[in-house]
């Protein structure tokens, strides 16, 4: 009898203790299931907000050159206005958990270097120049907008994006170049 119950016992036991390895199992699974999803989510958040500023940055540069351009042709005073426009949209970002500063290209990094509107005027160039191209009334200009990055092409102007434990960045690439094309009325200009 005791041979009998102590085996009664025993698998008792196993199956108590296979319940609690295959409930412990499910619960880490989903454990796992969660966080991946979680992990997903944030990611593609990070992603998203990442592709919106690099899209409403070109946007404001393109509308920043083309309202500038009826006011003057000088590529200094155009690259100056670039500058603020893109800090004042920088300031209107950063309470998205998003932390501008210089960037490290090569290693996808931000330095301690905050970025201004100085700041990025030294990492950016503009040029600009007048087609000919006969058009009654106008004058059509190229304006080229670059951030040709420091001598090793390592630091540009950009932010760290964070999305619960998810970070991404958002930079103006060393070699990054956007031209505008942009009317002006035909005269003098008007510096």
């Amino acid at each position: 009898m005791n041979a009998k119950g102590l085996l009664t016992t025993l698998l008792a036991a196993m199956l108590i203790f296979t319940h609690f390895l295959v409930t412990g199992s499910k619960t880490f699974s989903t454990n796992s299931i969660n966080d991946s999803l979680l992990f997903s989510l944030s990611s593609e958040n990070a992603s998203l907000k990442r592709f919106a500023l690099e899209e409403n940055a070109d946007h404001l540069i393109e509308k920043t050159v083309q309202k500038e351009i009826l006011k003057t042709k000088n590529p200094e005073k155009i690259k100056k206005e670039i500058s603020e426009q893109l800090i004042k949209f920088f300031k209107k970002k950063e309470n998205e958990n998003i932390d501008f500063s210089v960037i490290n290209y090569t290693q996808m990094e931000k330095t301690d270097e905050k970025i201004s509107s100085k700041t990025i005027e030294e990492k950016m160039k503009v040029d600009s120049k007048l087609l000919n191209i006969f058009v009654p009334h106008v004058d059509i200009y190229i304006v080229e907008v670059s951030f040709p990055g420091d001598i090793l092409k390592e630091l540009s102007v950009g932010g760290k994006i964070d999305s619960g434990n998810v970070s991404s960045i958002f930079v103006f690439p060393p070699g990054y170049n956007k031209k505008v094309i942009a009317v002006a009325p035909k005269g003098p200009d008007s510096d």
